[in-house]
């Protein structure tokens, strides 16, 4: 899946063309973020498919947000089994897409 990631400290952006259009994966990252102490806000766009996340680096290292990225969204590279691919290919598109990262 191609997705891109623009990160400075403070600013994270977000963006993957299965999240156009796709307001269930969306939700799911605003989700991932919101009542995380030291998160300002986070807005997403549709049409886009993007998310920015402004954080506080005082509060949040910027180190330690690449890592709630990656433990949050980003997908696990590992290998996957032949029945859980299986079972990801019959899942709805909508319902996959933000674990796809």
């Amino acid at each position: 899946m191609n997705h891109y990631i623009h990160h400075i400290p403070g600013l994270l952006q977000i963006k993957n063309p299965a999240l156009k259009n796709n307001i269930a994966g969306l939700d799911h990252i605003r989700n991932q973020f919101d009542g995380i102490d030291g998160i300002d806000y986070i807005t997403t766009n549709p049409l886009t498919g993007s998310a920015v996340i402004r954080y506080y680096p005082d509060i949040i290292p910027p180190d330690r947000m690449v890592v709630l990225i990656d433990n949050r969204i980003r997908p696990d590279h590992r290998h996957e089994s032949s029945e859980s691919s299986r079972q990801k290919n019959e899942m709805p598109e909508y319902a996959r897409c933000a674990g796809d990262f």
